[in-house]
């Protein structure tokens, strides 16, 4: 039997025993692994009742690169240069590592694991994408897959209405009155900023 030196899962706690998370059943595998392992990771939020994630294939060499880093010891320890297609960060970024002959043994591995568990089923989480690194001997591959929850897209009123809601929050604390909202200023204020956004004019 050969034995391979693998660097996944090193920080994930004690695998759970065979009674732990079995995938539902499926079609067989087929097409590339980031979009399996997408498929099994989704069987298992919908047994949840979990909403689905969405593959975010753009990230994937990118995270080739860092896996191989990884296993070289020279790589940071969370992926750089991770970012939307807006150009900014995630404002929450996670991963973990897994391996295995095909995706399906790669998921099962990582979710019977205290840490991959409370990764993939996260319900805050809504995007994967997924960075694979083929065994030098044998058939499998080292895998990370990583979980993203993009900016929310809110409306000029929902943002107005946390913001001001947070305020209040810090006022009442000081032991100050709420401040009430001004819909006029509120109108002028946001025409001014689409304004300015739609000319790329400086602000003065």
């Amino acid at each position: 039997v050969l034995f391979r030196s693998t660097m996944a899962l090193l920080h994930l706690g004690v695998p759970s025993t065979d009674t732990g998370h079995q995938l539902p059943g499926g079609q067989p595998e087929s097409g590339p692994v980031p979009e399996a392992m997408l498929h099994w990771v989704n069987a298992l939020r919908r047994e949840r009742a979990l909403p689905e994630l969405n593959l975010e294939a753009r990230l994937g060499s990118r995270l080739d690169d860092w896996l191989s880093r990884v296993a070289n010891e020279t790589a940071e320890d969370t992926p750089p240069g991770i970012l939307d297609k807006e150009g900014w960060h995630y404002p929450r970024l996670e991963y973990g590592l897994t391996s295995g002959r095909e995706a399906a043994q790669a998921v099962r591995l990582l979710v019977n694991t205290p840490t991959g568990e409370r990764l993939l089923m996260d319900p805050s989480m809504s995007v994967l994408s997924v960075g694979l690194r083929k065994f030098e001997r044998g058939v499998g591959f080292d895998a990370v897959l990583l979980m993203l929850a993009p900016f929310e897209r809110l409306s000029a009123e929902q943002v107005r209405e946390i913001i001001q809601t947070k305020i209040n929050e810090q006022r009442e604390a000081a032991g100050l009155g709420p401040i009430a909202a001004a819909p006029g200023l509120d109108a002028l204020a946001q025409r001014r900023v689409e304004s300015v956004l739609a000319s790329g004019a400086t602000w003065e």
